[in-house]
């Protein structure tokens, strides 16, 4: 199988480049380059059915930033229904503070 969306490294280390340019003019030091998206995360929202999976940005009352995840269905509609176990997860973690030191996109 042939991987797909893959973006060469010089393009993806460019982009991440972009992002840090424009995050640090705009939000100054502090801004966010990263979420860490824990597996299991993805395996539960795979596991509701879902084709794809969609990140909400958010924060915290705290101002802590977070993404929210939740699958999407084949018409794009997000699964989000407790009673019937499509839910929101919110286990990531921003960079900073958990930022990959020797990463070339950071």
């Amino acid at each position: 199988m042939t991987n797909q969306n893959v973006l060469p490294l010089d393009v993806a280390k460019e982009e991440s480049a972009n992002w840090r340019a424009i995050a640090n003019e705009k939000f100054g030091e502090g801004y966010i380059k990263a979420f860490n998206i824990p597996l299991v995360d993805l395996t539960q929202i795979l596991a509701e059915g879902a084709t794809s999976v969609r990140a909400y940005l958010a924060a915290s009352e705290d101002g802590e930033k977070k993404l929210l995840l939740v699958g999407v269905d084949a018409q794009g509609n997000d699964m989000i229904d407790y009673e019937n176990g499509q839910y929101v997860f919110d286990f990531t973690t921003p960079c900073p503070p958990t930022c990959a030191p020797n990463s070339p996109l950071n």
